[in-house]
């Protein structure tokens, strides 16, 4: 997954654009940053299992950001 994360292509934000055009690019660097660096994915593993819910079902991908 880290590999996946640094890989990642991002592309700039278009001059003037802003949310019309979705999600601006800031806030996804910002975003696979956390998950790369500062999300304890073993914990949430953990945390989820106990739950019921495993990671990468869809209850677990809405209601947890890690």
């Amino acid at each position: 997954m880290y590999r996946r994360l640094d890989a990642g292509r991002r592309p700039d934000e278009a001059p003037g654009v802003g949310r019309a055009q979705g999600i601006p690019p800031g806030y996804t660097q910002a975003l696979a940053r956390y998950w790369r660096e500062g999300c304890d994915w073993r914990a949430e593993e953990v945390a989820s299992m106990k739950a019921g819910r495993p990671l990468g079902s869809y209850a677990t991908a809405v209601n947890r950001h890690c």
